[in-house]
């Protein structure tokens, strides 16, 4: 049996910071809703779809324990571009 990822979605207080570092990561993101649900953002990375959501309604923190490792290129310009950003 094979097993894919095909979908992983966190939530954050600020979707739009978020989104923007993941975008410094070389994801592009659609910004967009599902029917009635929330506006969020959408990224494909291969076959997996990866979503920002904002918090639930009664949600105060984001989920302390998720861990996510992605591999990038040229890590050094990467992280030198990340200590500019506020």
């Amino acid at each position: 049996m094979n097993i894919i990822l095909n979908l992983l979605v966190i939530r954050t207080r600020d979707i739009e910071a978020l989104s923007q570092f993941y975008e410094k990561l070389g994801m592009n993101f659609d910004y967009h809703r599902h029917g009635n649900g929330l506006m969020h953002y959408s990224a494909k990375i291969g076959e997996t779809v990866f979503e920002i959501y904002p918090f639930l309604k009664n949600q105060k923190v984001a989920d302390n324990s998720l861990r996510l490792g992605f591999a990038v290129d040229n890590l050094d310009e990467l992280i030198a571009d990340l200590k500019k950003t506020d």
